[in-house]
């Protein structure tokens, strides 16, 4: 009997512990390699392992922050000419495309008139239809916005008789209509779209085409300019001052800057410009290559806003 009640304590003594194992170590649903014995199963990470893992953690050392810098520059530098190049390529596409159109205005304007409007005009007189339509000197580039859009701010502007225009009440650019000859019914133009948002209207008798170039100062784009050609002229130069005297005038639109009239040092703005219509820079005289010498020729200032350098745009026929 001591032996069986000695077996029968010890079986019970093995399942008392047995069930305490189960209580005070508990396998836990993540299994025994997670939660492992019982009285660390819910103890948290020791103040030395927090302590190493933030001793780890670092952020960027100078050096690394001056190379990202250094190739933030190199990629700058890559991209901003690049993009600036291209703009600028926009811009001269835009304003060649302004031009075409004027040509093909002029086209239009010569099939009524069997001639182009002449820039250059004899010594005392103006570019006028009527008293009241006088255009300043120099100014060819708002002569060439009168002869293709109509606009004279005056009589005949191409109204219908003793409407506006016709009786001296000066039109709106918006109620042009073409314009008159002389007391004539018949009515010519606009020969452009007057829809174009690069008609500049300086005041009620002022306004001109301008190039599709940013304004480099104030609120207005620069005009475009219009020199008409002399295809008889009595020298070889391809600008003179003196009216017929070359191919172009150089006086035709002087209120925006002279063109140059004589050979010009290498390297300069002048020599530029001449080699953009194809003249040479120490040889002004005439040849078959100058842009515009059978008809005219069209001038943009460019992106920079100066006429007569190597910046310029030029078409011409």
């Amino acid at each position: 009997m001591g032996h069986g009640q000695e077996t029968s304590n010890g079986m019970m003594n093995r399942q008392t512990m047995t069930n305490h194992q189960r209580i005070t170590r508990p396998a836990g649903v993540f299994g025994d390699s997670v939660l492992s014995c019982g009285e660390n199963w819910l103890s948290s990470p020791s103040s030395s392992s927090v302590a190493s893992v933030v001793k780890n953690r670092r952020g960027f050392t100078l050096i690394e922050l001056l190379v990202v810098i250094s190739i933030i520059a190199i990629l700058l530098a890559i991209l901003i000419p690049a993009v600036i190049t291209a703009q600028k390529q926009a811009y001269v596409s835009a304003t060649m495309g302004d031009m075409r159109t004027i040509s093909t205005g002029l086209e239009a304007y010569h099939s009524d008139f069997n001639v182009y409007p002449q820039s250059t005009l004899p010594t005392g007189q103006t570019y006028y239809y009527s008293a009241k339509s006088a255009i300043g000197s120099g100014k060819a580039y708002e002569y060439l916005a009168e002869c293709l859009l109509g606009y004279l701010p005056g009589y005949y502007d191409g109204a219908p008789r003793n409407g506006i225009g016709y009786n001296g009440t000066a039109p709106t650019l918006a109620q042009t209509k073409g314009f008159r000859v002389g007391v004539s019914n018949q009515v010519y133009g606009p020969y452009l779209d007057m829809g174009a948002n690069n008609i500049v209207e300086l005041d009620t008798t002022d306004y001109y085409i301008g190039d599709a170039f940013p304004p480099s100062s104030g609120s207005h784009p620069s005009p475009i300019l219009y020199f008409s050609a002399d295809t008889s002229p009595t020298s070889t130069a391809v600008f003179s001052s003196t009216p017929f005297a070359g191919i172009f005038c150089t006086n035709d639109n002087n209120a925006q800057g002279t063109p140059p009239s004589s050979s010009q040092a290498a390297g300069s703005s002048g020599a530029a410009f001449l080699g953009l219509i194809g003249a040479s820079a120490t040889d002004t005289t005439t040849g078959g290559t100058i842009t515009g010498s059978k008809n005219y020729l069209l001038v943009s200032a460019g992106l920079d806003g100066s006429f007569f350098d190597g910046d310029d745009v030029v078409y011409g026929q």
